[in-house]
């Protein structure tokens, strides 16, 4: 009766540990997590830094030199069209302009250019005005006067300057007092409700970028995000110094404009394309490197690992872009202590 119960317990023995050797040889097979290929719809994402301005702006040039009695606005003025911006003195403009006529050369260059040096002293002290910005006159002047045969010139004098169109005066170069030249503007009048950003944009990006595409424009001198399409891209390209590569400059126009932009504002620019490009991804961690630089993953297969050769595309923020060497069903391992041909079961799924 013993000797039943010795082969009994024995048995049972048996069968228990044949029971348990396969759970005994999983064990033993190290795991590893793992990933599947995700497929993304990708849209192309350019960032850089841009400069706001104003568009929409007029400026306002004169058509003769003259000297300012009243400037009538400031920068940040708002201004109607037709309104005065200055008021000019007339009368001291006429007689500066009719004075330079008269200075005449002698017939002796020798005597003769001391005396006209003299003259011309004696003009710019009485009027207030330097040499160098009486010489124009005489040039301009003399030149009028020589056309029309005779030394009296007639000169048309405006007694005031008006402003161009509803805005703001964003830059005022008159001063009261001052004979102002011909040259330049005097005064910029531009549409506050029209704002735009521009930006340069490297070739190696330039060709993600559409008309139409939308932006989203930021600075440091207001909080919260602007929101602007893509206006503008130059035909041509520029190159300054010995940069990299060159670059194109792209206008975008700002949507959503308000009283806190002012022009020449430094900005950051984040601009989406509107296409998007379906491709398959994986995290930058599963992606492996040989000694040639050969790109791999290692795969499961049979129980395995196998190691697969891949070639990347497209940099993501968190991912890269497949081209090849998966579809997408296989299992990527991840973690370390792989290697090719080695034992390995399934551990938990990761997350992409």
């Amino acid at each position: 009766m013993r000797g039943k119960w010795v082969l009994w317990l024995g048995g049972c023995l048996l069968w228990g540990m044949a029971a348990l050797s396969p759970l005994a040889v999983r064990a033993a097979i190290p795991s590893a997590s793992y990933i599947q290929a995700a497929v993304r719809d990708y849209a192309a994402v350019i960032s850089g830094s841009g400069v706001l301005e104003q568009q929409g702006k007029k400026q306002v040039f004169l058509s003769t030199p003259v000297i300012a009695q009243n400037i009538l606005v400031s920068p940040g003025d708002e201004v109607k069209e037709g309104e005065p911006l200055a008021l000019i003195d007339t009368e001291l403009t006429r007689s500066v302009l009719s004075h330079s006529v008269v200075l005449q050369r002698p017939a002796s260059e020798e005597t003769g250019a001391l005396l006209e040096l003299q003259k011309l002293e004696q003009a710019a002290a009485l009027y207030g005005v330097s040499m160098e910005e009486l010489l124009p006159l005489l040039e301009t002047d003399t030149a009028l006067s020589e056309s029309s045969g005779s030394r009296e010139t007639v000169v048309a004098i405006p007694t005031e300057i008006l402003a161009p169109m509803d805005g703001v005066v964003t830059d005022v170069a008159i001063e009261s007092g001052v004979l102002t030249q011909a040259s330049g503007a005097v005064f910029t009048v531009a549409d506050r409700a029209r704002f735009g950003v521009r930006m340069a944009v490297g070739e190696s990006q330039i060709a993600s970028i559409a008309l139409g595409d939308t932006a989203e424009i930021t600075g440091l001198a207001f909080d919260g995000a602007y929101h602007g399409v893509v206006e503008s891209i130059a035909p041509a390209a520029k190159r300054t110094g010995e940069t990299a590569q060159a670059t194109v400059e792209v206008q975008i126009r700002v949507l959503d404009p308000d009283e806190r932009l002012r022009e020449n504002y430094s900005t950051s620019v984040t601009i989406t394309s509107q296409t998007s490009e379906r491709m398959l991804t994986l995290p930058y961690e599963a992606i492996r490197q040989d000694a040639d630089n050969i790109e791999y993953v290692f795969v499961y297969e049979n129980g395995r690992a196998k190691k697969q050769p891949v070639t990347t595309g497209k940099e993501l923020a968190n991912c890269v872009q497949i081209i090849s060497g998966l579809n997408g069903s296989e299992c990527v391992l991840t973690g370390e202590g792989l290697q090719e041909g080695k034992r390995i079961r399934l551990g938990e799924e990761g997350m992409l």
